[in-house]
């Protein structure tokens, strides 16, 4: 299952989570989850996702934050069942139209 919540791109990497965030600057970060899949046990791998990104550590401790609420929340709603088949159609973004994304705003900034 692959959601997008809050801005991230969230799905399962095998017993772990990985989520994406969807604008620049990009980054993915790995959580490792408790056994029981009910909570973040700790934020075990942060990269950028693309080359454009000027990055530090600071910066991407920062967006460390909503990549977490968003972890929680798709762990919440698994655990619940509150997603549902056309949610899980219509949630992912195809990878061209996030990087035609990224340009569209490079050209806005």
């Amino acid at each position: 299952m692959k959601l997008i919540i809050n801005g991230c791109e969230v799905e399962w990497a095998s017993e772990r989570v990985f989520a994406e965030l969807q604008d620049h600057p990009s980054y993915g970060y790995l959580f490792e989850i408790s056994a029981d899949r009910k909570r973040i046990v700790k934020c075990i791998h942060i990269s950028p996702t693309d080359e454009e990104t000027d990055n530090t550590d600071e910066e991407a401790r920062y967006f460390e934050r909503d990549a977490r609420q968003a972890v929680e929340e798709f762990l919440r709603q698994e655990r619940d069942g509150k997603y549902c088949e056309s949610v899980r159609a219509t949630s992912h973004r195809p990878r061209e139209d996030h990087a035609r994304g990224r340009a569209a705003q490079a050209e806005v900034d």
